[in-house]
């Protein structure tokens, strides 16, 4: 039998019999009376009401064969009444059996068997949900006036189901009625905020018990009493207002909106209270009453009271405090700010809110403060800022967060620093140091006079200073300035003040200010200069001078120089002398070292001989790289060794912080042994020793490459890197690792001399035959004029003179690389703006690009497992022989023996054969060429494998090493990767014979 089709609505027909409610079973009587009445107009044994449910078919109402008659769970499909509730319309089945839809269908063939059926959907809403139907065991048919009867009889049992429907709502809207009032009552009962029902006119209807005890009343005083009754009389007075003008429609001003009022004590007290007042309105929209809502505030008020105790307290020591103190919100303003502090503002009492920092203070610095105060609040944690130079004063802040994590950081508290003494004390010292320590680099800059001046300034602040040496000329003292401030105001005293500074003039005049020290070893000291008796006339123009310092420069009793400071802004004193005092013994140690230098550099010059100065250079430049190299890689390869050990430890893993540190240490290792790199570069490049690798090399793993290893630099320097997508079709014709090199050049120049905030870019243009990639930057740019000189070795073009780091041959090694690769490299500068390095190379031919090596490329973890194996290594650093047994330690299998002489390998030797000799070269006694000599020559040992590990990395050393018969050659510092992949080729492997 076919079931009928589901209409489209059929998950909400199936859901509407629900929403009539009707009970099971039925106990309507109304539709039990229209079930017999249909029974009985058309003479039928059975007359039913039915419902379809989700899952069965259900009889609400019947006569003759009941709802009990049919099976509880019924299924609906296939049934007739599910056909005339899908259809829609009126179903009438004259024989059943005759009919094909319905073989086989329940009660059909079954006793008593269904052989007529005619069922009128029912739509109480619309939707059908069941049928008023009619059965008979015999097949029979149905006129159209008994249809139409059919179908009134129905209508009238919709019209008894919508009614039932509705009973049972109203019912349960009264349980839901009855169920609200009761949570009313217990919320009103039991709540722990007082609450009253207050009328239109302001009456109070109820009042709960937790209202009546905060305020002190019986019930009976209150109810029907107006509100006014629990306020004071000014609020009293405005309390009427509020209710008519929120009524006549103004907006609310009290009325769902809450606030701190005082409510009156039955005794008269003032009571605290949060009031919040709701309007409860009716179903026609309009106000019925209002319910107030009262919290006491008394606990607060008071706590409130003793944190102002405390503040006024705390306010009274910090006041005292000579350190500024302040403690601003995290919007900004001002929460406290001791005495100090508005000084140091100028500011009165914070009786208003002050001036934004950018008004009292420069609008850089307020930035700074500013942004370091967010931080504090979004980290919460404290945080150092040096404010630099405030007023004439030092200073320094330290910020830490109002309040803590867990409660949230509602502002900052900053104590003020005044570091300028210590500040002072501390620049005396460290230009003492720096002018001791380099004095060499000083001079050969010509910067040892201009350094001491511009320090002696800075340390007295003043605006003006010289220091000069006393001679003799003509048989008098006379003053030799080598470094004096620009006092011209013309342009013939701007020649005059080159004359001094070249030397072409002295001071003679042993009268004058300057000539009582230099000439009279007196000091001069006045702080008004314009009348003091030693003062002679000032030319026309020339720059007022308000007070004076003039001080000798003792050698035991010997004049040998001075100094003078104007113009300063502390008061010359006594007490500025005496500090002043380590200073000038220092100057006069440089006068003599200047002397001393000086003599022997015309000694030296006498001496040279121009016959052989080339040879010698050529020489002394070999013999040095090879010993700095040697010298420097061996200290290196403990500190990169160590640092890759623990960066790469399994056993034990460092954390982050120490990870990060670590890998300092391990790029500052890596910076020191590229610049060794480089010298020695440069030194191979100007032999003509250079070899190169040219093979297809592709611009887009390069350049990714590249800008990944100065990714951590750049942000440190605060510089963006970009670079535009690159075709992987791109390729030239270089040395990958050369022109690596190269574009790192570019790119760590680019990033050490650009701005903070600036851009780096690197792009790639080309033509048919050739590709440039372009690196710009937005940093100062360079000179029209020194361009030129821009690739010349040793040429730093007045870098040298500041804080940024190099050697000044990166870009004579990078033009060199680029120039053997048969390229082109020039320069686009404009001062201020920034510059841009193209580099030119020939495009590669066509073909399949080359595929790296897998060698290279396999991780060392790869490797399986070390047999069980020795290794013998003999080296005389005991800081080396220790790095070698942390390196053993990680490696399974491997047993590591140290011996610290060849004699000691020998004798080793003879009792015992290792698998493997790592045998460092430079030796005590016998060196490590001829210990192999000596192995290769004893057939016990001549296949013994022997590995070089020795900080001999000149190519000279390598090629001599290869040819002496090493079975492996590395350079130290160590590279571990490197060194266990040459531990794994020359070590048997577990289970894998040793070839």
């Amino acid at each position: 039998m076919e079931s009928s089709p589901p209409p489209d609505k059929a998950s909400a027909r199936l859901a509407a019999p629900e929403a009539l409610a009707v009970p099971e079973p039925s106990a309507d009587p109304a539709l039990e009376r229209l079930a017999t009445l249909a029974r009985d107009l058309f003479e039928v044994p059975t007359a039913l009401v039915t419902l379809l449910e989700r899952r069965r078919l259900r009889c609400i109402a019947g006569q003759g064969w009941t709802r009990h008659d049919l099976p509880p769970d019924l299924p609906p499909e296939g049934t007739f009444c599910s056909h005339a509730i899908a259809g829609g319309d009126t179903l009438v089945v004259e024989d059943a059996l005759a009919d094909p839809r319905f073989v086989g269908a329940p009660r059909v063939d079954g006793i008593p068997d269904i052989r007529f059926y005619a069922g009128v959907p029912l739509r109480p809403d619309g939707e059908a949900v069941g049928t008023l139907c009619l059965l008979d065991s015999r097949p029979r048919s149905l006129s159209p006036r008994e249809r139409q009867l059919l179908e009134q009889l129905a209508a009238q049992a919709e019209v008894l189901l919508t009614q039932h429907a509705l009973r049972q709502r109203q019912r349960r809207q009264q349980e839901e009625l009855e169920l609200s009032t009761q949570r009313m009552a217990a919320v009103l009962e039991e709540s722990a905020a007082g609450i009253i029902r207050i009328d239109r006119r302001g009456t109070m209807r109820d009042i709960n018990p937790f209202a009546l005890r905060l305020l002190g009343y019986p019930r009976h005083e209150l109810v029907g009493e107006n509100i006014k009754a629990l306020m004071h009389d000014g609020e009293a007075s405005r309390h009427d207002g509020y209710l008519s003008r929120y009524l006549a429609g103004e907006a609310p001003r009290i009325i769902g909106q809450g606030r701190e009022v005082v409510a009156r004590h039955r005794d008269g007290r003032r009571v605290p209270v949060h009031l919040a007042v709701s309007a409860i309105r009716g179903g026609d929209g309009e106000v019925d009453e209002f319910i107030g809502i009262l919290t006491d505030l008394s606990e607060i008020h008071e706590a409130r009271r003793a944190a102002q105790r405390e503040r006024r307290l705390l306010g009274a020591i910090i006041d005292g405090s000579r350190e500024p103190i302040y403690a601003r919100s995290s919007g900004g303003r001002y929460l406290a700010a001791n005495r100090a502090c508005r000084e140091l503002l100028g500011l009165g009492a914070l009786e208003g809110e002050p001036p934004p920092l950018s008004v009292l203070l420069s609008h850089a610095l307020a930035a700074q403060i500013e942004s370091a105060e967010r931080e504090v609040v979004s980290l919460g944690s404290p945080r150092q800022l040096v404010l630099g130079e405030v007023k004439g004063r030092h200073l320094e802040l330290s910020l830490s967060p109002l309040g803590n994590r867990e409660e949230g950081v509602r502002g900052v508290v900053g104590v003020v620093h005044d570091t300028t003494e210590a500040r002072r004390q501390s620049n005396l010292l460290r230009v003492l140091h720096q002018g001791i320590t380099d004095y060499q680099a000083l001079m050969s800059g010509h910067r040892l006079w201009e350094f001491l001046m511009e320090a002696l300034r800075e340390l007295t602040d003043s605006d003006y200073a010289l220091i000069g040496e006393v001679v003799e000329a003509e048989g008098a003292p006379a003053l030799k300035l080598h470094a004096i401030t620009d006092l011209s105001w013309s342009e013939e005293s701007r020649r005059l003040m080159e004359r001094l500074r070249s030397g072409d003039m002295m001071l003679t005049n042993p009268d004058s200010l300057l000539g009582r020290v230099f000439a009279h070893g007196e000091v001069i000291m006045t702080e008004d200069l314009a009348s003091h008796p030693g003062r002679g006339g000032f030319p026309p123009g020339h720059p007022s001078l308000r007070n004076y310092l003039g001080v000798p420069i003792h050698d035991g009793q010997s004049v040998i120089g001075m100094f003078a400071i104007a113009n300063g802004r502390r008061r010359y004193d006594q007490a500025l002398l005496e500090w002043l005092k380590p200073f000038t013994s220092t100057c006069a140690l440089l006068i003599n070292l200047h002397r001393g230098l000086a003599e022997r550099a015309r000694a030296t010059e006498a001496l040279a001989q121009a016959r052989d100065q080339a040879e010698r250079a050529s020489r002394a430049k070999s013999e040095f790289l090879s010993s700095m190299s040697h010298e420097l890689r061996t200290p290196l390869n403990a500190v990169l060794g160590y640092a890759q050990l623990l960066a790469n430890s399994r056993q034990q893993p460092l954390n982050e912080r120490q990870a990060r540190q670590v890998a300092q240490i391990e790029r500052s290792g890596q910076h020191l042994l590229a610049l060794i790199n480089d010298v020695l570069d440069l030194a191979r490049i100007e032999a003509g020793k250079l070899s190169l690798s040219l093979e297809r090399v592709r611009l887009d793993e390069l350049v990714g490459d590249a800008l990944m290893s100065v990714q951590t630099s750049a942000a440190d320097a605060g510089v963006t890197l970009s670079a535009p997508e690159i075709s992987a079709l791109t390729e030239v014709r270089a040395d990958y690792t050369r022109l690596k090199q190269v574009l790192l050049n570019l790119l760590s120049n680019a990033i050490k001399y650009n701005r903070r905030g600036g851009r780096v870019e690197v792009s790639v243009s080309g033509e048919s035959a050739r590709v440039w990639v372009s690196v710009r930057d937005t940093g100062l740019g360079i000179a029209q004029e020194h361009q030129s000189a821009l690739f010349e070795p040793f040429q730093r073009l007045g870098a040298e003179h500041g804080a940024i780091e190099g050697t000044g041959i990166g870009l004579s090694i990078t033009r060199q690389l680029v120039e053997a690769m048969s390229g082109e490299i020039w320069v686009e500068s404009r001062l201020g703006e920034g510059s841009v390095f193209h580099v030119a190379l020939p495009l590669a031919d066509a073909g399949p690009a080359p595929e790296a090596a897998a060698s290279d490329a396999a991780p060392s973890g790869g490797q399986g497992p070390m047999a069980s194996c020795r290794v013998l290594y003999v080296e005389d650093n005991p800081a080396n022989r220790q790095l070698m047994h942390e390196v053993f330690a990680e490696l399974e299998g491997a047993e590591l023996i140290t011996v610290g002489c060849a004699e000691e390998a020998l004798e080793r030797l003879g009792r015992e054969l290792p698998d493997l000799l790592l045998l460092d070269i430079h030796l005590p006694g016998m060196d490590g060429h001829a210990l192999l000599a000596r192995l290769r020559r004893e057939p016990q040992w001549s296949s013994l494998p022997v590995l070089a590990v020795t900080a001999s990395a000149m190519p000279s050393d390598i090629r001599r090493g290869r040819l002496a018969g090493f079975d492996g050659y590395l350079t130290k510092p160590l590279d571990l990767e490197r060194l266990r992949r040459v531990l794994n080729e020359h070590l048997p492997i577990e289970g894998e014979p040793h070839a």
